[in-house]
């Protein structure tokens, strides 16, 4: 009867450690969530790093693209007209020639960047021929870049 009753006791005491094991488990797993959940640091990514690869990277270019985008372009008149593409209309741009373009004996341009905090401006500036085209870029509310607009004022 003694050996029953320590078997009991035994058996009590293992299944009290696992219920507390278990529920200690689960407050440490709330407490992860919670923690996720109060999180209010944005990732900010660096332009320079989503601009290379946004040049490069067809996919990933259009991945980052807000859509429908707005497309300035002005006519002979001197007058903005705006189209607005969605995705399947899009095209890619390749950006991993600019830093050369100033080179070419033909439609030279000179690419200038002007930074903000969460607004940057892309331009290809012409030389001496009339091209000048604008890529606006903001970040989202998670700090990543995207292009929302193109302004060719190019004549």
């Amino acid at each position: 009867m003694l050996k029953k009753g320590l078997n009991i006791i035994l058996l009590f005491f293992m299944i009290s450690a696992c219920d507390n094991n278990q529920e200690k488990k689960s407050t440490e797993n709330i407490r992860n969530i919670e923690k996720a959940d109060s999180k209010e640091e944005v990732s900010s990514e660096k332009f320079e790093a989503f601009f290379d690869r946004f040049s490069k990277d067809s996919v990933f270019q259009i991945s980052r693209v807000e859509f429908p985008i707005s497309y300035y372009a002005v006519d002979i008149e001197d007058n903005k007209e705006e189209y607005v593409y969605n995705k399947a209309e899009f095209w890619y741009t390749d950006f991993t020639e600019d830093s050369e373009a100033i080179t070419r004996d033909v439609d030279a341009y000179k690419p200038v960047l002007e930074k903000g905090e969460s607004k940057t401006l892309y331009t290809r500036k012409g030389i001496d021929n009339g091209i000048w085209i604008e890529y606006h870029f903001e970040t989202n509310d998670k700090g990543e870049w995207y292009l929302v607009k193109i302004i060719d004022n190019s004549n």
